[in-house]
């Protein structure tokens, strides 16, 4: 192991620590607690936002076991943050998105350090000559899990700072036609608090090329092509690698229907002896890649999404990767390395909303596969529900929970269960405050713990006001809020 970094990821983001000055408990309790049907998917899912909402969240929350031991003591988190999924495209100069449910958070009693928790997604493009030329930059902040074998305490978490940029050319040869090349480079940043910390920055040079035909306002086909090379700081515990893929897909979307379906390869060169000596050997996760989303709208308050893909990734990457599918499995306590591996992935989703309750359902399988340490071997299953209901003007209830099944192929099993209910009472049309009530049972290593606080809000856009009144929300779009377009 290494020794502890002291900047960490924070250091390249003081405009993320200002971001978060302001927000975003459900995020920290998403983390600390670990209370993962808190994350932003659940906060869009509850209906009380349908995109394009920013907001500022502080509140105080009381946890009787923040150690998760037999005898665990309790603290009062202080919990400042940024909540949102905001998105503006097409503009004439500058597109941007925001994904955001993230906190910084300050243990009253001294049991953690002060540090933020939860993720923060922010891509923007810079158009230097509108519908040619153009400058992309994305940032991605998220945290993984240092030992799978212990709980996950804020001493047990690795922040991943993970900054992307570069040009992007666009060329329409014909109306239907549109060629885009990307030239990045990438930097990822990590930081823990914990004396196990594990150094994976690297420097991540890329290239992509894509080719996409439209055969009507609706269908549209494109073949893909994409090089990265992934050089480590840290040479002593990670590898080099450099990943190519080539990839086809097929796109339709209308009014009701959303869907995608693609297909190719990843060939991994792994790197062996030297700097820049790479090789493909029977331990190389190379291999087929697929994608394929579907999300319809089968009653006009009802949307039901499903999807499943196949990628070799890393631990970095695949955080990034989550964020558009119809049903973001933000809430994974991924495991921090820097070998790469295959990455399975099923989920599915089941939104309803009425005039005054909104009721959601989802479910997620995944298994990751490591050629290199098998023992990193992992499935899990996941479930989550979730029911909203206005009970008046000012008031609405919420209750939700999730079962979550770790199995590794070391031999440990991890069972967690989250348990939810919150009371929003609309104080004013941008402030609200929400009484939380929280229960965790993590087994087997881990022990019960109650969160109990008091979170108030304030909205800085249109779209995160408390509704007027109770009337039937606007018509659902096929896909959520969540899967917003990524400009990168």
């Amino acid at each position: 192991m290494n020794q502890r970094s002291t900047g960490g990821a924070l250091r390249v983001l003081p405009w993320l620590l200002a971001l978060a000055l302001s927000a975003g408990a459900s995020a920290a309790l998403a983390q600390t607690s670990p209370l993962t049907i808190q994350s932003l998917f659940f906060n869009t899912g509850s209906g009380v936002h349908r995109g394009n909402f920013l907001e500022l969240d502080g509140g105080l929350i009381y946890n009787d076991n923040v150690d998760l031991t037999r005898n665990g003591s309790s603290d009062v988190l202080a919990l400042l943050g940024l909540v949102g999924n905001i998105s503006r495209l097409d503009a004439p100069r500058l597109d941007y998105h925001i994904n955001s449910d993230i906190a910084l958070v300050k243990y009253l009693r001294s049991s953690f350090q002060t540090q933020p928790f939860g993720y923060l997604d922010a891509a923007g493009e810079f158009k230097i000559v509108p519908g040619t030329l153009s400058w992309t930059a994305r940032d991605s902040y998220s945290q993984a899990i240092l030992n799978p074998a212990v709980p996950p305490t804020p001493d047990n978490l690795e922040s991943l700072n993970f900054f992307t940029t570069g040009p992007r050319l666009i060329l329409r040869p014909t109306l239907r036609t549109t060629i885009t090349v990307d030239g990045t480079y990438s930097y990822l940043l990590t930081g823990s608090k914990s004396s196990q910390y594990i150094n994976i920055d690297h420097h991540r040079y890329g290239a992509d090329a894509r080719i996409e035909r439209a055969f009507s306002s609706t269908f549209s086909a494109y073949v893909q092509g994409n090089y990265d090379k992934v050089e480590f700081k840290d040479l002593l515990i990670n590898r080099n690698f450099v990943a190519e893929q080539g990839l086809a897909g097929v796109k339709f979307g209308d009014a009701r229907t959303f869907f995608d379906a693609q297909g190719g390869y990843t060939r991994l060169h792994l790197g062996a002896g030297g700097y820049n000596q790479f090789q493909v050997g029977p331990n190389t996760p190379s291999g087929v890649n697929y994608r394929l989303t579907l999300s319809r709208l089968i009653a006009p308050n009802q949307r039901l999404s499903l999807y499943t893909y196949r990628q070799v990734t890393d631990a970095a990457n695949l955080f990034r990767i989550n964020l558009d599918q119809p049903v973001p499995s933000n809430g994974q306590n991924q495991i921090l390395t820097g070998e790469p591996f295959t990455h399975r992935e099923y989920g599915a989703t089941y939104h309803i909303e009425g005039p005054r309750t909104v009721l959601e359902v989802n479910g997620i399988i995944f298994t990751d596969r490591y050629t290199i340490v098998p023992a990193n071997n992992r499935d899990v299953h996941a479930a989550t529900a979730f029911l909203s209901r206005q009970l008046n003007l000012s008031w609405s209830l919420e209750l939700g929970g999730s079962l979550e099944q770790d199995k590794y192929f070391s031999g440990a099993t991890l069972h967690t269960l989250n348990l939810l209910a919150s009371l929003r009472w609309r104080v004013g049309p941008r402030v609200g405050l929400r009484f939380v009530l929280g229960r965790t049972s993590y087994t087997p290593y881990g022990y019960p713990d109650t969160q109990v606080g008091v979170i108030a809000s304030y909205a800085l856009t249109a779209a995160a006001l408390t509704p007027d009144g109770l009337v039937t929300p606007t018509p659902l779009l096929p896909t959520s809020p969540a899967t917003q377009p990524l400009i990168y």
